[in-house]
């Protein structure tokens, strides 16, 4: 097991967990996961799947991801390239997620390829390259994810870029295509994240005295494209819902020049992703966990009406599209959609064995208001209850049902309808939270929904409500100060008062029921001249590498033009 607390991690370490990363770029791979690379104690293996030669070539983008990994310390072996090409949506190449045939790549590629001395994953395992196909894609993920068999997989979403769309979907089909097959044999724990809206595009939040927390992309905070265009709170994507992980000391400081994701940022010098270290840098990283413990996935489905398209109701997937291109995501009706003289409108799961029932989730239409008002589940014992409406734009109804049921089969009738309404996917859990986790419970200290550390507060702060972030736990949390108060109190509801405190103190936050669950960190208070005194060094700092990564990116951009070896 391991956990965070305090930027350390913990595990047995006899058997390290493996933890893959999928991401379509070279630099997603900090847009999305960043921190959580720099760890001791986890196996970290990162796979992209092109060579993000669209507008540079491939071999110049590999060295830099090879040289912005190895700041993490992840072992040039675990690095991946499936080798295919990068796109734009305006790419006037077809873009190889619609290719059932053989095309060429914007940089005139029809075949995968690396570097001499780190080859595409192809041939490192059938000592050939693939042809540029939708199908040999498929092939090349579903290997490596099988050979690898993490145990935790982070993999980018449904980004405005189409090949993090394609990315996403194609893993989800994937996933769905293993639960399937090997049911309970292999359940990995999966988080879905974003790179441009809860990262690369972000506000530029760094320069503050603390850290913030990752803000929820509305307009007004990022570019308004970004703002209008992801799944945050909708399907599965319920900002409220989120997973954070804490990050760690050497990335929370002050200054960039002391932080470990920057100069891993500074690695992709044709990409000037430095530039973007502000936006990146939080004091938390987001994702939303992808439950892969659900028995439908591996049920006998059938369905009154529409047969050809029952298997949607149990293939993980939420989501498709037949436009990949389009600004504004276009989704297709990727669900189960009774017909419309089907009177009957009825889902039957059935099982070899019985199966432990505690919660059921229901998806509607993503690209849908509220069109199923109401559902009846019938178990086979003979109980029937009624739920509902699905929450419009796909998302989840959640049914906690009053106790654990063991059933062989349950049906799912649609009895109140507004026009067309169908469900994407259907799923049946033993527990509330998918068991088996490698990543243990852990608990954060709060301020006003920011992660704290090393936490400075201005001098003429004089009370603090602090608050927990549970992550696979609950219960009641107690807070205590640790060592001499310093004129601070504590009450048991977190309000600390520091009206009288004279030096730093520190405090502690545990669950009541698991002491050993806790989360330590430091408060002080600063003068405004030391506030001003880190503004100003910040400031500096600002100015200082600004101007270096603006004329690196100008030396690059000539360089790319006139000389064109990049």
């Amino acid at each position: 097991m391991f956990y965070a607390f305090e930027g350390q991690m913990g595990i047995n370490q006899a058997n390290k967990i493996k933890v893959l990363l999928i991401v379509p770029h070279q630099d997603d791979e900090i847009n999305i996961a960043g921190d959580l690379l720099d760890r001791n104690i986890i196996s970290p293996f990162v796979v992209f799947t092109t060579n993000g030669d669209y507008k540079y070539q491939g071999a110049t983008r590999i060295k830099e991801a090879i040289n912005s990994l190895s700041v993490f310390n992840v072992p040039e072996n675990h690095i991946f390239f499936l080798g295919y090409g990068d796109s734009l949506n305006t790419n006037k190449h077809q873009h190889i997620f619609y290719s059932y045939d053989i095309i060429k790549s914007h940089a005139g590629h029809i075949c995968t390829y690396g570097i001499p001395t780190h080859e595409d994953y192809s041939y490192q395992v059938y000592k050939k390259h693939h042809d540029y196909t939708r199908k040999s894609y498929e092939k090349d993920m579903l290997s490596l994810i099988l050979q690898i068999k993490p145990d935790v997989i982070f993999c980018v979403d449904y980004d405005v870029h189409a090949d993090h769309r394609m990315a996403s979907i194609i893993f989800e089909k994937i996933i769905g295509t293993l639960l399937n097959k090997m049911k309970t044999e292999f359940t990995p724990i999966v988080y879905k994240g974003f790179a441009y809206a809860t990262g690369y595009n972000t506000i530029d939040d760094f320069y503050n005295l603390n850290l913030l927390a990752v803000q929820f992309p509305h307009e007004g905070i990022i570019p308004h494209y970004y703002a209008k265009n992801d799944l945050l709170n909708k399907s599965a994507y319920l900002w409220c819902n989120r997973v954070r992980f804490p990050v760690n000391k050497e990335n929370r400081g002050h200054f960039l020049l002391n932080n470990s994701i920057f100069h891993a940022l500074c690695c992709h010098k044709s990409q000037s992703a430095g530039l973007h270290a502000c936006q990146i840098i939080n004091s938390d990283k987001v994702f939303w966990q992808r439950r892969t413990d659900s028995c439908s996935y591996y049920a006998d489905v059938k369905v009154s009406s529409n047969f050809l398209d029952a298997h949607y109701l149990n293939d993980f997937q939420l989501y498709n599209t037949d436009d990949i291109d389009s600004e504004v995501p276009a989704f297709n009706h990727y669900a189960w959609i009774p017909d419309e003289n089907d009177e009957e409108k009825k889902i039957t799961f059935t099982w070899d064995e019985y199966q432990d029932v505690q919660r059921i989730v229901l998806y509607g239409l993503l690209d849908q208001d509220i069109h199923i008002h109401q559902v009846e589940i019938e178990f086979d014992d003979g109980e029937k209850i009624k739920a509902g409406p699905i929450p419009d734009k796909g998302v989840p109804l959640i049914i906690d049902l009053k106790k654990n049921i063991r059933i062989k089969w349950c049906s799912i009738k649609i009895l109140k309808t507004d026009g067309k309404g169908g469900l994407a996917e259907c799923e049946f859990y033993a527990t509330e939270r998918q068991k088996n986790n490698p990543i243990a419970p852990f608990i954060k200290i709060l301020v006003q929904d920011n992660f704290i550390y090393e936490y400075l507060v201005p001098e003429t702060i004089n009370q603090l409500q602090l608050k927990v972030y549970y992550f696979e736990c609950q219960g009641k949390a107690s807070f205590e100060i640790i060592g001499n108060p310093c004129g601070a109190k504590i009450s048991k509801n977190g309000i600390l008062d520091i009206d009288h405190l004279t030096n730093k103190i520190t405090v502690k936050a545990y669950l009541n029921d698991h002491p050993d669950i806790q989360d330590i960190v430091t408060i002080a208070k600063v003068t405004k001249w030391k506030i001003k005194k880190i503004h100003f060094m910040q400031r500096v700092e600002k100015v200082f590498l600004t101007f270096l990564l603006r004329l690196n990116r100008k030396y690059i951009y000539l360089r790319k033009k006139y000389i064109n070896d990049i």
